[in-house]
């Protein structure tokens, strides 16, 4: 019956509507992301293009730390370059180091079971939704950029050349969000739906436990946005380090007289530090939220270990 079931899939032609193809062929040529929206048939071809289309990304990334280190010589702030590398190397490992599988693939796939299972598919405009939450995901980081120039940072529309480059990173990293949020969402409409899709379906069980299997084991290749993601906060386990090590750096460069001394200072107090308590019960530190909701956690076993007496 599966091997039925996969020559059904083979058989199938299906296509995506043209507004989300043309999006994807758009974010292809302007910034060197390859969804799926030209379709290349030969691997040949298909690595011939990666190539290029990562070296352009690499070439434009470059430009860009090189145009603004060059323009902001006596800005000490690194916030720029953290962020611009952040950015590259995140966008970089969306679109090459996927499971192989494109927005389209995969778009294709759910419209093959679509078909299948004559889901009328128009009627939840999921297109047009997809291209509303596209055009407000654009549009908020451009207001955020012109809200944060026009009120906290009038000098960051210069250099002109380095900004211009630098929002085609800021913005391909919107994009790739953009395009795993098409992907959950039209996932997360057929699960949804899926209760429904079996009582009035009249298809055999073992199609619709492939189509559930299909739809879970696609969510793998949205994975690796998450891992990129979140990759980074690890590293707050080390910012005590981090804060400690500026610190110190900063207190030598400008006091080196008293470097030793302010250091041994530095150290005495972390080692013994202050502990204020109000009422000799509450402290009044960083540890405040930790025992405000152990507290909190406490009387609410407390109560619901109550109810159950009445």
């Amino acid at each position: 019956m599966l091997r039925k079931v996969n020559n059904l899939f083979k058989t199938e032609e299906v296509k995506i509507s043209k507004p989300i193809t043309m999006i994807m062929k758009i974010i292809h040529i302007l910034y060197s992301l390859d969804m799926g929206g030209f379709n290349i048939k030969t691997k040949k071809v298909k690595r011939i293009t990666k190539v290029l289309s990562l070296a352009k990304c690499l070439i434009v990334g470059i430009i860009t730390v090189v145009t603004m280190y060059m323009s902001h010589k006596n800005v000490t702030s690194s916030m720029y370059y953290v962020q611009i590398g952040h950015n590259v190397i995140a966008t970089l490992t969306f679109a090459y180091f996927d499971s192989g599988m494109t927005y389209c693939d995969y778009q294709k796939i759910l419209l093959k079971f679509d078909t299948a299972l004559r889901i009328n598919r128009k009627k939840q405009y999921l297109d047009i939704k997809m291209f509303i939450f596209a055009i407000t995901g654009v549009a908020l980081r451009l207001s955020f950029v012109f809200v944060y120039c026009s009120f906290f940072d009038a000098s960051c529309v210069r250099p002109l050349l380095a900004r211009q480059l630098s929002i085609f990173l800021f913005i391909s990293f919107d994009l790739i969000l953009i395009v795993y949020f098409f992907i959950f969402y039209t996932t997360y409409w057929r699960l949804s739906n899926i209760v429904s899709i079996i009582d009035n379906s009249s298809t055999s069980i073992v199609f619709l436990q492939y189509l559930y299997k299909g739809l879970i084991d696609a969510i793998q290749t949205a994975k690796s946005a998450f891992d990129v993601v979140v990759s980074y906060i690890n590293l707050l386990a080390f910012a005590r380090g981090f804060a400690r090590v500026k610190v110190f750096s900063r207190i030598k460069f400008h006091y080196k007289n008293t470097y030793s001394d302010i250091k041994r200072f530095i150290s005495y107090v972390e080692a013994r530090p202050f502990k204020l308590r109000a009422c000799r019960i509450i402290p009044l530190d960083t540890s405040l939220p930790v025992h405000a909701l152990n507290i909190f956690i406490t009387y609410l076993i407390i109560i619901v270990q109550f109810t159950h007496l009445f």
